[in-house]
Parts: structure tokens; C-alpha cells; sequence
């Protein structure tokens, strides 16, 4: 692997960790952020919160010409964990939702709050948040071929304390056949406004199972 290990992404102040999604009276799907920088030069703006699989592109082996077979291939298991509060002023619905995200659409640049040119892989039952506040949590359980390219899985998610059963996740054929395609995003919609309306994810992050 080119990385040291498997890195997650996390609440925090510093560049580059999790934001609150303050959604106040919007009532459109918003995915989680990352913070940017605005003190220093260059100036970097917050973007989508993607969860990035370490991209382990085959080396060929010391005196051949044989490239070694990638990391995730061959149906390696892998999970991802979402997990975080939900506060509403209101009597809302809150509904999670899980994005592949493209390396094409990783390279560009997506968005804070975008799930523009990503693929749908599960979505929560929407469930009732009404003028309190609720613990969530979003987990899945994957697997990919680099051959085929495709990925596939499962998922559950409980919010307050209804649970959703595990279920198959909704199979993504990668645009290429290397691993730095096993890129991941949450969002999250309520389906009433009001200013106190916020969603926050305190932790995002991957392990091998």
C-alpha cells in the first residue's frame, strides 16, 4: 500500500476536518464538509467531506514485469462508519444517504454541500428528529474487483433508536479499474426548516473487516 494505513475523517477546528451542516430553513440534501483555510495564502475553501481508500496502484515486482494485484481486489471487505448528532427546532425527518464518488469527480473538486457527478450506493428510512436532539449512526459493509470494476455491499443505519435492517447497497460499476475510484460520501436532508436545524458528523471512517 502507498499510505501507512487507513485514515478517517474527524470533528475538528484545523484544515481539512469535519464541519457541523448548520441546514437551518433549507430542506435540499447537503453532503457533510471538510473545513478550508481562510488565513493564510494560498486562501482554501471547504469542500465535500470525501473518505478516501489509501490508492494502492500496482508496482511492478523487483526483475519482472508482473504487476502485483491491487489491495482491494479480489473482494477484500472493507467498512466504512458514520456516526453524530442531529438537532433540530422543528419536527423534521432526517435521511442519510451514501455516495461512491468518482476519482474524475475527486480530481475536479466537489463542492461543500454537493453530491454533483457521485453514485448512490444506500439510503436511511427517514426518520422523525422532532425539536431535540438524536444520535446517528451509518455503516457499511463493501467489497470491489478491480476486474469487473464492480462494487458492491451492505448497509445499515440507526437514528434515535430505529434501526434499519441490513440491506443490499445499490451496485456501482467504477468509471476505471483502479482503486483510487473507492472514494465515499455522506449526506444528509431534513425535511423541515428552521434555524436551529443541524447535523453534525463527528467521525467518518474506514477499516478493513
Amino acid at each position: 500500500m502507498t499510505n501507512d494505513g487507513i485514515k478517517g475523517l474527524f470533528l475538528g477546528s484545523s484544515q481539512g476536518n469535519l464541519q457541523p451542516l448548520a441546514l437551518g430553513a433549507s430542506t435540499t440534501e447537503a453532503s457533510f464538509s471538510v473545513n478550508g483555510n481562510s488565513a493564510v495564502n494560498p486562501v482554501i475553501a471547504a469542500q465535500a467531506a470525501i473518505l478516501k481508500l489509501p490508492d494502492t496502484q500496482p508496482a511492478l515486482a523487483i526483475g519482472t514485469a508482473i504487476s502485483s494485484v491491487f489491495y482491494w481486489d479480489n473482494g477484500r471487505p472493507f467498512y466504512l462508519q458514520g456516526w453524530g448528532i442531529c438537532k433540530t427546532g422543528v419536527s423534521a425527518n432526517l435521511t442519510l444517504k451514501l455516495y461512491q464518488v468518482p476519482a474524475s469527480v475527486v480530481a475536479a473538486g466537489l463542492a461543500a454541500g454537493s453530491v454533483a457527478g457521485c453514485n448512490l450506493i444506500a439510503t436511511s428510512t427517514a426518520r422523525a428528529v422532532n425539536s431535540t436532539t438524536q444520535k446517528f449512526l451509518f455503516q457499511a459493509e463493501m467489497q470491489w474487483d478491480s476486474v469487473s470494476g464492480l462494487l458492491h455491499g451492505q448497509f445499515t443505519d440507526q437514528i434515535s433508536n430505529l434501526l434499519d435492517a441490513w440491506a443490499a447497497a445499490t451496485a456501482v460499476t467504477t468509471a476505471t479499474l483502479a482503486d483510487n475510484e473507492l472514494n465515499f460520501l455522506l449526506s444528509a436532508t431534513l425535511s423541515s426548516g428552521n434555524a436551529a436545524n443541524a447535523v453534525t458528523l463527528m467521525e467518518f471512517a474506514p477499516m478493513t473487516v
